[in-house]
């Protein structure tokens, strides 16, 4: 594979407005092997990106190295609406730049926000 985008479940215990949950969203066990196989399945010199929960940046993070990947990036993508409210509202996403091995810069960089 020349590229791989992911949304995994974000380890934060999820529930919506109506009450709905995502199953085995409070287990990390899945989140290595996952990205092991992500590392496996790359080309050497392509790119991941993932979003990640915020609360459980340490395992997502750890996972990543632990498969092989080098953070090369941190991209923002900001909402028009609050998807949670507790001490800050949460108007965005974000996600992780990953690399195996050494990827060729693009002649124009992202846009991280």
């Amino acid at each position: 594979m020349d590229f791989i985008l992911t949304d995994p479940h974000y380890l934060c215990r999820y529930k919506s407005r109506t009450g709905q949950t995502i199953a085995n969203d409070d287990r990390d066990g899945w989140l290595q092997p996952a990205f092991a196989e992500m590392d496996r399945v790359l080309k050497p010199g392509s790119l991941c990106l993932s979003f990640y929960g915020w609360n459980a940046a340490d395992k997502f993070i750890g996972a990543w190295r632990e498969a092989g990947f080098r953070m090369v990036g941190h991209v923002v993508f900001t909402k028009r609406y609050a998807s949670s409210s507790r001490f800050v509202q949460s108007k965005h996403e974000m996600a992780y730049l990953l690399a195996k091995g050494d990827p060729a810069r693009p002649l124009q960089p992202i846009s991280g926000r």
